[in-house]
């Protein structure tokens, strides 16, 4: 495990992520190479009806429609790979617990590790679609 990622399992690390991106208007989630949540803002847990420690290690998949999962694997590819250091999807679809689609437009950038192949996380924002 990389110092970037042993900081965000850190109690210290999270504070400081979550006193910088909370107050955001929009979604920020951090995922690891395998698309599991390591960190979500307060905007992404309201939307999702969750908290911080109930979404980290679920897979962000989970919270997309199905007919999205194309676009979002594309999305986390381009990064991952280092391809494209930023890459933004058309609309997807959040599926909220009660049921309920929330149309999306995300990007993806990549954070990289200077000591690995690619990318090591990637940082995503996720905006509502006014549509």
């Amino acid at each position: 495990m990389s110092s970037l990622s042993s900081l965000l399992q850190s109690s210290t690390g999270l504070s400081l992520l979550r006193s910088i991106v909370d107050g955001r208007s929009y979604g920020l989630v951090l995922v690891d190479t395998k698309g599991d949540i390591l960190f979500a803002n307060a905007w992404f847990n309201d939307v999702m009806g969750s908290s911080g420690p109930a979404l980290r290690g679920r897979r962000l998949y989970d919270f997309f429609c199905e007919m999205s999962h194309a676009e979002l694997d594309t999305l986390l590819d381009n990064c991952q790979r280092g391809d494209a250091h930023h890459s933004e999807s058309g609309e997807m679809f959040l599926m909220t617990p009660q049921g309920d689609k929330r149309c999306v437009k995300m990007t993806a950038d990549g954070v990289f590790n200077a000591t690995a192949q690619g990318n090591e996380l990637l940082y995503i924002e996720c905006h509502l679609s006014v549509s």
